[in-house]
């Protein structure tokens, strides 16, 4: 098994959010809003996960809004220096019966693709 190199280095999550927001394809029907909570400090972080991981959640979040809705990327800091952040849409949602399996690796709901024979 591959180990995943993780190159941690101050990050700046506005800049983060603006440049994920650029490289995924938000329909015009989709409102999007950064909230940044306060003065955000730099986050210590893998620039190249971190933007992997979100550009998956606003994908998937554009993907639950078929009709349009609202895409809000809210990032939120502790007095102690903690950095929380959020993805939140107001798509469909999960359905009750694969919430049980969403965290299970390969899990998808979207149709495999097969190779060429």
């Amino acid at each position: 098994m591959q180990q995943v190199r993780i190159d941690k280095k101050p990050i700046d999550l506005k800049r983060t959010y603006s440049n994920v927001l650029a490289s995924v394809s938000v329909p015009s029907r989709i409102v999007v809003k950064t909230v940044i909570h306060g003065n955000l400090p730099k986050i210590k972080a893998d620039l190249h996960l971190l933007k992997r991981v979100l550009i998956n959640l606003v994908t998937n979040s554009v993907q639950a809004m078929p009709d349009g809705g609202q895409l809000i990327l809210t990032s939120n800091a502790t007095p102690e220096g903690q950095v929380s952040l959020s993805v939140q849409d107001t798509g469909v949602g999960i359905p009750e019966a694969i919430k049980n399996k969403i965290f299970t690796p390969l899990f998808t709901t979207k149709p495999r693709v097969k190779g060429l024979a």
